[in-house]
């Protein structure tokens, strides 16, 4: 009785896992075309269902190797006991194989978005570095204190913003030089 419940179990659990595999399989083929929110989604349920039969499987085997027991006579029903311990350590291996699976994948997705927002920071880097040197021309001329150029006349404002788009352009050249690029992947 106790085998036929042990292989119901291991085919109730392969059954799950198979799904927990086409899953994974679909997760893979959208992470190679783009990636969304509903891999990760996915791919915790996943790990969820390995951890929920990773534990009572290596239990079970824990417990039925105890049963047998390490280099004593062989009792009667012991032969039963192994094949069900063996069986359950074949069911808890492909656990394991799928829960690595689906770690690497989500490890994979993680490393994606971190990529996805590290190109997005540099290239607000960028924008944030080639507007600082026009920004500082235009706050010296925007004080409003005396004795400052070109506060005299109609063409002073024109003026600052000639002088904050000529420091913007010397400036590119040495961030360029500096390694920033908006257009790096």
């Amino acid at each position: 009785v106790l085998g036929a419940i042990v292989a119901e179990f291991c085919r109730a659990a392969v059954g799950q896992l198979r799904t927990a595999e086409a899953e994974l399989d679909s997760v893979e083929d959208r992470l190679l075309e783009a990636g969304t929110d509903e891999d990760r989604a996915g791919l915790k349920e996943v790990r969820r269902l390995a951890l929920a039969l990773h534990r009572p499987v290596a239990a079970m085997v824990g417990q039925l190797r105890n049963e047998v027991g390490e280099g004593e006579e062989a009792l009667p029903g012991t032969e039963a006991l192994d094949a069900m311990a063996g069986r359950l350590e074949a069911l808890d291996q492909m656990v394991v194989h799928t829960s690595e699976r689906a770690k690497l994948l989500h490890e994979e997705i993680a490393a994606q978005l971190a990529e996805d927002s590290n190109r997005s920071l540099r290239a607000l880097t960028v924008m944030s570095a080639l507007l600082m040197p026009g920004t500082l021309v235009v706050g010296i001329f925007g004080m409003n204190t005396g004795g400052l150029p070109f506060e005299t006349g109609g063409w002073g404002t024109w003026s600052a913003l000639v002088v904050a788009a000529i420091a913007t352009v010397l400036f590119s050249p040495a961030l360029a030089r500096a390694g920033a690029a908006l257009l790096r992947p």
